[in-house]
């Protein structure tokens, strides 16, 4: 064992125990906010949300968000820099949409190896451009920095202004269940071509039957559980999931089911939200029609739980869904 008495830790273990691998993704964000301790607030101004809710009084809230794109996680050398740059802006734009929200100012921080080539990063920060050209955005300032050798990661430091907000957790027992889009699939083309929801989330936070609301990032089978209250479970009927063409086509080569790559690929950036009970989900998908023109998908109910656990229940067996829980960071 290493002598702790002066403070110095090796920053990495060779035992599996010892390791965040051990946690996942949802006990280190735990870790964190319970040792940051009083400085971390309670959601939505602290952790817990899409995005930080800032109120300043008699102004608009302040949002802030940040996600970033790496090579090899999150893209490779079959999309274009131009593509990776818009996936990074649109990215922390959906977070954007999942509060209500509209895009402000931000941040970009760039770390990357010495062999970047030149021209991939022209056509990078040209893509950029061009992006945040498209939703009014303004890259502020930053920071670049050395990596490894053969490393690239870029972030974003977003911010975005509300009158109101839609958090994660406010639904109730009872509510209905929503989606936009279509889901699974992703990695066929999605990921990076999606659009963020920023429209219908700014109309979404304006309706008062809207209870709750999050983005799609990591599959519904995980994110799903960001608006269910303790004890309640999601009674999901799967013949109303909305599953894409892309998700067809990607279970006949994994041997999965649609159904599995709907839940679980993560990355559709759509937007899960929760319809109050004391609303009628047919006024609500045709006012949704003549707002924009497409459906919107009513894929289940939240309902008390009776054990006190939190689960996916197939509303027509009343039985768990023997469905994995979508992309964990760690695990």
């Amino acid at each position: 064992m290493p002598n702790l008495d002066n403070g110095i830790i090796p920053i990495f273990s060779q035992q599996s125990t010892e390791t965040i691998a051990s946690l996942g993704e949802i006990k280190v964000i735990d870790l964190i906010k319970e040792k940051l301790g009083a400085i971390s607030p309670q959601s939505p101004e602290g952790i817990g949300d899409d995005c930080a809710v800032i109120n300043i009084e008699g102004k608009k809230n302040i949002l802030l968000t940040t996600d970033g794109v790496t090579f090899g996680k999150h893209f490779d050398e079959k999309i274009t820099p131009r593509q990776v740059a818009g996936k990074l802006l649109k990215r922390n734009l959906s977070d954007i949409a999942a509060m209500g929200g509209e895009a402000g100012s931000a941040l970009l921080v760039i770390q990357s190896g010495k062999n970047l080539s030149i021209q991939w990063l022209e056509h990078f920060i040209e893509g950029l451009s061009e992006s945040c050209s498209q939703y009014s955005v303004n890259i502020s300032g930053g920071d670049l920095s050395e990596g490894p050798q053969g490393f690239f990661s870029a972030y974003l430091m977003q911010t975005g202004f509300a009158n109101n907000t839609l958090q994660r957790s406010n639904a109730q027992p009872n509510d209905n269940i929503f989606v936009t889009g279509l889901l699974g699939g992703s990695l066929n083309q999605k990921h990076y071509s999606f659009e963020p929801r920023l429209k219908e989330g700014k109309w979404l936070v304006s309706q008062k039957t809207i209870s709750s609301m999050t983005d799609i990032t990591d599959g519904l089978a995980k994110d799903i559980f960001n608006i269910l209250p303790h004890s309640t479970n999601a009674h999901i009927d799967t013949t109303n999931i909305p599953i894409s063409p892309d998700a067809i086509n990607c279970a006949k080569a994994s041997k999965k089911t649609p159904l599995e790559h709907a839940f679980c690929d993560g990355e559709d950036y759509e937007l899960l939200f929760t319809l109050s009970s004391t609303e009628f989900p047919s006024k609500f998908k045709k006012m949704w029609l003549n707002e924009f023109g497409y459906a919107v998908h009513q894929i289940g109910t939240i309902h008390t739980s009776d054990n006190g656990d939190r689960q996916i229940i197939d509303s027509q067996t009343l039985q768990p869904l023997n469905i994995k829980q979508g992309y964990e960071h760690f695990r």
